[in-house]
């Protein structure tokens, strides 16, 4: 059986082929070890002039994820560095740090020999690029983050500690299938009028049960079915914030909660294009629209004057209730 290998960024496009500094996740996919060894030599091929995006950006970072382990990579000037403890490698090395074999590579055996049991991590005041700049402003006592220890894959999210919620869309499908079906309701609803003007009533009944049944899905199964709870919790223990939806497995988390002083939300706007299949019924050709897609970023505001991605919303009124109760997480 082959090995299965999950690839996921920031701060990178889907392609891996140029920075982005967007801290938006990007899900890339499945893939052997293949496809792994092309992937990571992808990311390693990006320039390091591409990633001079400034403080306030995200740097390019690959995610892999094997057998329940979460493994990182960042970049320097030189290449590859396996975040998890900050040692440069080679994407064979890599592999084999992942997969927990031994490749020959002499950088793996440098890698390995450096991750002993016990090391410690980055302290407050050094010049670890995890800590780098940051000040505790609550629970001093607390020690830096330690990736050797903690990941998402085991933060404590259970309820001991404050939790908040706020209910939001499972997944970008469920996101995107309300105001997707909106849309084809309303061209559907105008086809029908426009129909009925030019004496074409069958056709027009067609559009008119078309558009009223998006309409009836768009309330009745997408806000239903769609739907989850995103709650927020601070792991102390871990020293991280943790985000999560009830229907995921995993939790994203954000670093050093003892150095966020607070939270903000920032408003993100891209342009799309595309084309419906109906076709328009005086010129035969697809319906074409452009629309302005917004969407508003929860950020963690660190105390070294950079910012961290909380949680991706579509829905401003979602952020502004979010931003309302994460708060008290730190109080």
């Amino acid at each position: 059986m082959k090995e299965e290998f999950k690839i996921s960024g920031q701060g990178i496009d889907h392609d891996i082929s140029k920075a982005t500094g967007d801290f938006v996740a990007v899900e890339i996919g499945y893939f052997d070890e293949g496809g792994l060894d092309e992937h990571l030599r992808k990311f390693e091929a990006i320039s390091s002039d591409s990633f001079s995006v400034g403080s306030d950006a995200c740097p390019p970072e690959l995610c892999v994820e094997h057998q329940g382990v979460e493994h990182r990579f960042g970049l320097n000037h030189h290449g590859l560095v396996y975040v998890n403890d900050e040692t440069p490698v080679t994407p064979s090395a890599a592999i084999a740090r992942i997969i927990g074999t031994s490749s020959g590579d002499a950088a793996a055996g440098k890698a390995t020999s450096r991750k002993k049991k016990g090391s410690k991590g980055p302290a407050w005041g050094s010049d670890h690029p995890a800590v780098k700049g940051m000040i505790p402003v609550r629970r001093a006592e607390l020690p830096p983050f330690d990736k050797n220890r903690f990941s998402r894959f085991n933060v404590d999210t259970s309820s001991h500690d404050p939790v908040v919620s706020v209910p939001v869309f499972k997944s970008d499908f469920w996101a995107g299938a309300g105001p997707l079906l909106m849309s084809f309701g309303i061209v559907a609803l105008v086809l029908a009028g426009g129909l009925f003007a030019t004496g074409d009533p069958v056709a027009a009944v067609v559009f008119l049960a078309a558009g009223l049944l998006m309409l009836i899905l768009r309330s009745a199964v997408v806000k239903r079915t769609g739907m989850t709870h995103l709650r927020f919790g601070v792991d102390w223990n871990a020293n991280a914030l943790w985000i999560k939806k009830d229907s995921d497995k995993e939790a994203a988390i954000v670093e050093n909660a003892n150095c966020i002083s607070s939270f903000v939300v920032a408003e993100k706007e891209q342009i799309r294009s595309g084309r419906f299949g109906l076709e328009h019924p005086s010129t035969g050709r697809a319906i074409e629209y452009n629309y302005k897609d917004k969407s508003w970023m929860l950020l963690a505001m660190m105390s070294n004057n950079t910012s961290r991605l909380v949680y991706h919303f579509g829905d401003k009124k979602k952020a502004e209730e979010a931003l309302g109760l994460v708060h008290v997480l730190l109080s």
